[in-house]
């Protein structure tokens, strides 16, 4: 197919960037858009805050979830983090670039975001661009607890976050 240059059509700028540069195609992003239903604003509840994950647990996920529990048991020993997986199988192909359909049904029901991980990752990258969640690219763990206490108690952050993932 590479063979046989051409346009593509993608789902993140940074997956769309790599192919073009590596196969010479002319390709354009794609965004994912959803259909979920936004709910109205409200404040995260400082005293049982529901933070949840779903998602795979693959490319150091993982260890990128044991630093945010930890993160929150630090700030808060009763604070909880939900993970939702349904990963069986070890065999599968793995990639930074992609885009989860996750994400686009996380900004359009208004919900609050943590995007933790590497500046390179697709989904990362484009929250960042967005601006509608609270970012922590550094692998710090005082960094991490700052950021998760500031969106969980700044009521402020959370209404702009809110109304960013608006537009």
């Amino acid at each position: 197919v590479f063979k046989h240059k051409g346009s593509a059509f993608y789902i993140s700028d940074k997956i769309r960037d790599k192919y073009n540069s590596e196969f010479g195609l002319n390709g354009e992003t794609i965004y994912l858009i959803s259909d979920i239903e936004r709910r109205e604003f409200k404040e995260i509840d400082k005293e049982n805050p529901v933070i949840t994950y779903c998602g795979n647990i693959r490319l150091g996920r993982n260890r990128s979830l044991a630093d945010i529990g930890k993160a929150l048991f630090e700030i808060n020993p009763d604070y909880k983090l939900q993970i939702y997986s349904s990963e069986r199988d070890k065999k599968y192909i793995i990639t930074k670039y992609s885009l989860s359909t996750k994400a686009a049904d996380a900004i359009a029901s208004g919900a609050q975001i943590l995007a933790y991980g590497d500046s390179d990752c697709g989904v990362i990258g484009y929250l960042s661009s967005v601006g509608c969640a609270v970012m922590c690219t550094d692998k710090n763990t005082e960094l991490l607890k700052e950021k998760i206490s500031n969106l969980i108690n700044d009521s402020d952050l959370q209404k702009r976050l809110y109304d960013t993932s608006e537009k």
